[in-house]
């Protein structure tokens, strides 16, 4: 019999860096192997139906910057209710959804970075790494597409030197027009 996840989580936390250590695990009497004597990768269990049950006494949400993080995480990891000393790694969380979980807090108006949820795991370490103040207003949408130049362009109202078209411009600074 193999012992308890929680003692394999301890033994691999001193060699491993904290990113490495494995969140599910699956015990199985023996690899499933193919005919040729390879891995069976599709009889392999999937380790989300694994993965420890949370805490029995859980400490719910106390603030509204908490309720946002606790909403978001549960929303990103797909878990029906998690409590804010609940570590992000253990409840199945990699890098791809700390940055889902980032994007959404901004979104929600919380000034973090991916970074924080690496060094602050619990949702009470990063509501209590935010300053005092409430949630911001939401940020705006990200656009991906916008250029300065053009919009410096665009803005200025015809006859002013920001609007000059190639074809002005080639006349202005060499006295013939230019081909376009």
């Amino acid at each position: 019999e193999s012992p308890p996840p929680t003692e394999l989580r301890a033994v691999l936390a001193q060699e491993l860096p904290d990113y490495m250590v494995p969140t599910a695990w699956v015990g199985l009497p023996a690899l499933p192997l193919t005919s040729s004597g390879k891995l069976d990768r599709a009889a392999l269990p999937a380790p989300d139906a694994h993965i420890a049950a949370p805490k029995a006494g859980k400490i719910m949400p106390r603030t509204r910057v908490e309720e946002t993080l606790a909403r978001i995480w549960c929303d990103v990891l797909r878990r029906d209710d998690i409590g804010v000393d609940e570590d992000l790694f253990d409840l199945g969380a990699d890098s791809l959804s700390i940055f889902q979980i980032t994007g959404r807090a901004r979104r929600e108006g919380l000034k973090l970075a991916a970074r924080d949820f690496f060094r602050n795991r619990t949702i009470a370490s990063v509501a209590a790494s935010l300053p005092d103040e409430d949630i911001s207003e939401p940020a705006p949408a990200p656009a991906f597409w916008k250029r300065p130049w053009r919009q410096a362009r665009d803005a200025a109202q015809p006859g002013e030197p920001g609007a000059v078209s190639q074809r002005e411009r080639g006349e202005r600074d060499h006295g013939k027009p230019v081909l376009t």
